[in-house]
């Protein structure tokens, strides 16, 4: 700003005298009209000011190989694709307590001209990440207020993807505030932390962090009679048929942070409780067979270690215990993971990642385990075989190297062995189906 008055000072004495001097002088009239774009230039640059851009595009090879004996024979190899994201960020520091976040991302696969088999509409909850073509879709949008110093309230499109540990992959801080595994997935809602750090130890920080957000269904009607008619439980096509359901059902989420810096078990320390429960969602199939709906819950505790004992490892651990309570059928004799129109089911996850940090590069794995009756509120995975998400076990190994400092590589290879198909309508099949990924992403930050 100081800049500015200085400039616009001596361009006022500088025209003053210009003024007095011949209006027909044509050198005087050239430096009269470099002096003015000069002024417009930096008045333009001082309005920008409050504004920042930046993004992210990621380019990725995949090679994908699958094995399965039953259910099905699966034997396909060398199963090749290649995939485009552009992300384009922008951040608005409008005042000291109001800032504006914003994301704009598509997602695709390298000039993809059909799309074979199950075709699904992208929705909100998954648009931005499903890879259907060159479409820009908000992935974030929210607006935080710093109501006190220690008191934050945000609303919009909120940071819940791109969570923990994922940021380790890349060598990147933090992307989003949840855990990846079981909470990845792009949300609109109302948030609000807390902060505590007076009363403790210097160094550490106590983040109270609560959630709500819903997932709306709407009725169009014919649409001279949009939204004023309560939505169905089902759809024969795109008619309404089945009982009157709520527009919105309610999610909420309860988070505790507590982090530690400088500590003898590392430079930079977490741990996190989260707690999600998600109410009475209907689940409609598109036939009008449809009178399922069921309540999630999910409870994570995640632990991380940067800098272990003060050495070049990093180490994270996250495990989570999720419960599905089911009422209703999808389609006759077909209930929530088996075939009665009651079901109660209890899933476990465990992924337990690390990394040593050699000094222009990364060694990083992991391990996952998900049980049986496991699922996540996850659509926003990096990977195409739902690596974190499919029950039974697995390993990832990559490599990351920075070549400069916009662009990063990481090389890596994915294995994981499922040991039954997901929780859906119907009984959960078992199988020995075995996918091993290898993958190559360079991904540019600017």
């Amino acid at each position: 700003m100081k800049r500015f008055v200085l400039f616009l000072f001596l361009a006022i004495f500088s025209s003053s005298a210009l003024a007095q001097q011949s209006d027909d002088d044509p050198a005087l009239i050239e430096r009269a009209r470099i002096l003015e774009e000069k002024l417009n230039a930096l008045q333009a640059e001082q309005e920008l000011d409050f504004i920042t851009f930046g993004g992210q595009m990621t380019s990725s090879y995949d090679d994908i190989n699958v094995k399965e004996t039953y259910p099905d024979t699966i034997d396909a190899t060398g199963l090749q694709y290649l995939r485009l994201r552009y992300s384009f960020d922008m951040y608005m520091d409008l005042d000291p307590r109001l800032k504006v976040y914003t994301r704009m991302t598509t997602t695709k696969f390298y000039n993809r001209v059909t799309a074979q088999g199950l075709v699904t509409r992208p929705t909100d909850l998954d648009a931005a990440h499903k890879y259907n073509g060159p479409s820009v879709i908000l992935e974030k949008g929210y607006l935080d207020y710093s109501a006190t110093p220690d008191l934050v309230l945000s609303i919009g499109k909120l940071p819940t993807v791109e969570g923990f540990p994922s940021h380790l992959w890349d060598n990147q801080p933090r992307q989003g505030t949840y855990p990846y595994m079981n909470f990845n997935i792009p949300l609109d809602g109302i948030a609000a932390t807390y902060k505590i750090s007076e009363d403790l130890p210097e160094g550490h920080i106590l983040a109270l962090r609560a959630l709500y957000t819903p997932i709306t269904f709407v009725n169009l009607g014919d649409g001279s009679n949009s939204y004023i008619n309560p939505p169905k439980e089902d759809t024969n096509g795109t008619t309404p048929v089945g009982r009157d359901v709520t527009p919105m059902s309610n999610a909420f989420t309860l988070q505790l942070d507590y982090s530690a810096q400088d500590s003898p078990l590392g430079k930079s320390n977490s741990l996190i409780y989260q707690a999600t429960k998600l109410r009475d969602l209907p689940l409609p199939s598109g036939m009008g067979t449809s009178s399922l709906s069921y309540s999630g819950e999910i409870h994570t505790l995640y632990v991380e270690f940067m800098d272990f004992l003060l050495s070049r490892f990093d180490i994270t651990a996250m495990y989570s215990y999720t419960i599905i309570d089911a009422y209703g059928f999808f389609a006759p004799g077909l209930g929530a993971g088996g075939t009665t129109r009651e079901a109660h089911m209890y899933g476990q996850s465990l992924l337990i990642s690390g990394r040593y940090k050699f000094n222009k590069w990364i060694l990083g794995a992991e391990y996952i385990q998900n049980s049986r009756q496991a699922f996540s509120f996850s659509t926003a995975d990096e990977d195409l075989i739902r690596f974190y998400r499919n029950p039974g076990f697995g390993y990832h190994i990559y490599f990351t190297k920075r070549l400069n400092d916009f662009l990063t590589l990481r090389i890596g290879y994915r294995d994981k062995t499922q040991n039954n198909y997901y929780v859906g309508p119907g009984p959960i099949y078992s199988t020995d189906r075995d996918i091993r990924n290898y993958y190559i992403r360079l991904r540019t930050d600017f």
